[in-house]
């Protein structure tokens, strides 16, 4: 039987394993990601042009714009303006659904990660949101670990159900007594890998080199001292001074790429 892509359902007899058994293309994966961000970014877009439209038929319809159209003598934009914002919203709606999908994908692709998968942060947020105890000893923590019931090296998936928060003290007493880290794992993902660099660099007052993408497609390479994590809308940030631009940025942490620390005296500004 001819091993198939779970993402393009195409032959792949060399690809990416997962613990499920399947099999995904790493370029389909990139390409999924991608078509995310760029779907993100339409949706912003258009959320934003909409809202700009809409202003401008409130004027249009209010006492200001039609006592200028009188006074000008000009005629009523408001036809084309609900034609306009018709259109946008259409379009909105449409890379919302694909973007939906693109999800879905992702989710179930990521559900099986080898590894702790790039949506793992997001994950972990999700399941410390819905408890404040540990579900081993039943007592409050204020450091609160989210626990693999299967482990990752025996299969275990990422899904909701596989995972349980547990205190520190019972999370230690589930890998033999000893500090758990998430990043004992002998390998993880990318993005995981990102956050654990940018969480090194905040503790330790380190810059961090990287290159970063804007919404628009632009990149450039930066030089940040971090400060702080934050989420902003549904991504999350680093805040930071930005030696390119000698002032407070906020990125986001999934258009930044090749993050490395820098040495001390390199990162002197």
């Amino acid at each position: 039987m001819v091993q198939r892509c779970v993402i393009c359902a195409g032959p792949c007899s060399g690809g990416e394993l997962l613990s499920n058994g399947t099999m995904y293309h790493a370029r389909c994966h990139e390409s999924l990601r991608e078509l995310q961000l760029r779907l993100e970014d339409q949706i912003d877009f258009g959320n934003r042009e909409a809202a700009v439209i809409t202003k401008r038929i409130e004027w249009e319809q209010g006492l200001f714009g039609r006592l200028w159209r009188f006074l000008a003598g000009g005629e009523s934009e408001l036809p084309r303006l609900q034609k306009h914002l018709a259109e946008v919203n259409i379009i909105t709606i449409r890379a919302s659904e694909t973007r939906a999908q693109s999800v879905a994908v992702l989710t179930s692709l990521y559900d099986a990660w080898l590894t702790y998968p790039p949506d793992w942060e997001a994950r972990r947020a999700a399941v410390l949101s819905r408890s404040a105890t540990c579900a081993q000893c039943r007592r409050w923590s204020r450091s609160l670990h989210v626990h693999h019931r299967i482990p990752i090296s025996r299969g275990g998936s990422h899904r909701a159900t596989n995972l349980i928060v547990l205190c520190e003290t019972c999370h230690s007493d589930q890998h033999g007594s000893r500090t758990f880290q998430y990043d004992m794992a002998p390998k993880i993902g990318a993005f995981s890998q990102r956050i654990a660099l940018l969480e090194q660099a905040i503790q330790e007052r380190k810059a961090v080199h990287f290159r970063y993408r804007k919404w628009t497609g632009e990149m450039s390479t930066r030089t940040v001292d971090p400060s702080a994590f934050k989420v902003v809308g549904e991504s999350l940030c680093v805040v930071g001074y930005c030696h390119l631009r000698n002032a407070e940025r906020t990125f986001a942490v999934k258009r930044m790429s090749g993050v490395n620390l820098v040495p001390t005296q390199t990162a002197q500004r």
